[in-house]
């Protein structure tokens, strides 16, 4: 993981607005590909404050040493972002938007989830 920084690294705290405004930026491009409307801004702040306070915690995490957390939940959404755009491609009818949605915050849960496994291990062997 030599891209990202080292543990107790002040760089996490670019790390951390780089990713908030870069998850911003493309969590409302995707809406506006999906609705072909810009979002209002009372939801750009929304969904900017949401998204800080999820990429703040990872990089919090990550400035304390669980680095393979923060790059497996970032890894995870990225996929999810794929399957989300994929899906927007398809007849949206119903609850398709929704489920898309879903799907994207359940593979940045199942990236998550790895990348604290990749932790613990490390940790153990470390022991």
């Amino acid at each position: 993981m030599a891209l990202l920084p080292p543990r107790k690294s002040p760089w996490w705290l670019l790390v951390f607005v780089v990713t908030a405004l870069l998850w911003t930026a493309v969590l409302l491009g995707a809406g506006h590909f999906n609705s072909g409307q810009p979002p209002p801004w009372p939801t750009v702040w929304t969904a900017l404050g949401v998204v800080s306070g999820a990429t703040g915690i990872l990089a919090l995490l990550a400035f304390l040493g669980l680095r393979a957390t923060f790059a497996g939940a970032h890894i995870g959404l990225a996929s999810g972002l794929v399957w989300m755009l994929v899906q927007f491609t398809g007849p949206n009818n119903g609850w398709a938007d929704l489920a898309a949605f879903a799907g994207f915050l359940m593979l940045g849960a199942i990236g998550l989830a790895v990348g604290l496994l990749v932790d613990l291990v490390l940790f153990l062997r470390r022991r």
